[in-house]
């Protein structure tokens, strides 16, 4: 007779910490690409134009990642569950603010489908891609 199979046993995550984390790493690029831009722009706008001129860029990229990864956590932790759902719920929740700026509600769940549909495929396969880890 075989022993029964052991449970997973689901361990909660912090979704305000790690919606901190994700958040400033995306608002950090948000800032390399608006001071891109800002280097880019053929006018005169000065040491600051990143913040001033495209400081939405910063906005809305921090926006975006802080919102993804809390509402992946905050659906781990009401489910109870690691799975790719989550991905797909937080990637609806992200790309959704991607699309406000435009204020156009095709856009809005667009956007929100799109990267829905990436992240959860991106999870499902193994979160790599060279393809599934190997476990030992």
């Amino acid at each position: 007779m075989t022993p029964p199979p052991e449970e997973h046993l689901y361990h909660p995550k912090d979704a305000v910490r790690g919606a901190a984390i994700a958040g400033s790493i995306t608002g950090g690029a948000g800032l390399a690409a608006a001071a891109i831009k800002s280097a880019m722009s053929p006018h005169n706008v000065g040491p600051f134009a990143a913040f001033s001129r495209f400081g939405t860029t910063i906005a809305i990229w921090g926006a975006v990642g802080g919102a993804y990864k809390f509402s992946e956590l905050a659906a781990a932790n009401l489910r109870e569950k690691d799975d790719h759902y989550n991905s797909a719920i937080g990637g609806f929740i992200g790309g959704s603010i991607l699309g406000m700026p435009q204020r156009s509600m095709p856009r809005i769940i667009g956007y929100g489908a799109l990267f829905s549909v990436v992240l959860s495929v991106y999870e499902y396969s193994g979160a790599s891609i060279k393809g599934s880890r190997k476990t030992q």
